[in-house]
Order: C-alpha cells, then sequence, then structure tokens
C-alpha cells in the first residue's frame, strides 16, 4: 500500500512520522529542541507550522522524512492544500474494508512473530510495517473524517 500524501493534513503528515518514529512527541520535541509550549502548539494545531529550520531536525528526530515528502507532494499540487477532501458514506465503507485488511495483516504477521514464543529483529521489522501501513490508512480515513467534521452543515 502507498499512501497517498495529497490527500493529508499537515497536522495528520506531522502526527504520522511521530508515529512512525516509535518516539514520544515528549522525545521528539526535546530532540528538535522546541520549549514545551512550541510543542504543543504544533503537535495540535492545523494552524501553528513548525519553523523552516526545524523541519529537518523534527525528521531526523523522527527518523523519516515523511514530513519533507508531504510537503513535497503539496507543491506537486500546486501550493499547499489545507483542505482535504471530505469522506462520503461509500468512501467510509471502502477504507473500514482496507483498514479491516490492514489488519488482518498485523495478526497473521504477529500471530507467526511469537509462534516461537521469540520476536526476532526480522520479525519486529515485518510486524512494524504491517502496523505501519494500518496506521497509514486510518490517518488518511482520519484527514477524510477531518475534513467532513469542518465542512458547512447541509440545510
Amino acid at each position: 500500500m502507498s499512501l497517498n500524501l495529497e490527500k493529508l493534513s499537515l497536522y495528520d503528515a506531522i502526527q504520522l512520522s511521530v508515529s512512525k518514529s516509535g518516539k514520544t512527541r515528549d522525545e521528539i520535541a526535546a530532540e528538535v529542541g522546541w520549549a514545551a509550549s512550541n510543542a504543543n502548539r504544533i503537535f495540535s494545531s492545523e494552524n501553528y507550522w513548525p519553523s523552516l529550520p526545524t523541519v529537518a531536525r523534527f525528521c531526523v528526530a523522527c527518523g523519516n522524512t515523511l514530513l519533507l515528502d508531504w510537503l513535497h507532494s503539496q507543491v506537486r499540487l500546486g501550493g499547499l492544500k489545507f483542505d482535504p477532501e471530505p469522506m462520503d458514506a461509500a468512501d467510509l465503507v471502502l477504507s473500514m474494508g482496507r483498514m479491516f485488511r490492514e489488519l488482518g495483516d498485523v495478526a497473521r504477521v504477529g500471530e507467526r512473530s511469537v509462534a516461537d514464543n521469540h520476536i526476532s529483529p526480522d520479525e519486529a521489522r515485518r510486524l512494524m510495517r504491517e502496523l505501519y501501513e494500518l496506521i497509514e490508512e486510518a490517518m488518511a480515513t482520519l484527514s477524510g473524517l477531518q475534513a467532513l467534521r469542518n465542512a458547512p452543515q447541509d440545510g
């Protein structure tokens, strides 16, 4: 599965970067050098961006370039797209099906990983990959629901 970064919001991209890091928000904030109040605004708001000099440090602290990849996807769109497409009922059903499929993959890999009562490094990597795929699908779903939550009410 390939994550469509174009559909994620800034908030979602930051949350997914943190999730993939395996670190807490506090650990990342400390590594980047953010004060607690600054980190809280960045981790909890669509409207507060990290400063440009700290974006690279954020990526290093997270151990991934997902935030930069997201930004690049927004540039390819012709500018920053702050409003992801709202999800309709059919999209939600399809997304839930994909999440259940991913959850099944996690369960299968997890079951094989613990069969001998030991998790090897390779098994841990496979399990993490499956969990990341589940998280990515969940984040895409959250982004669509977030857009729907913020959409104007009908009539």
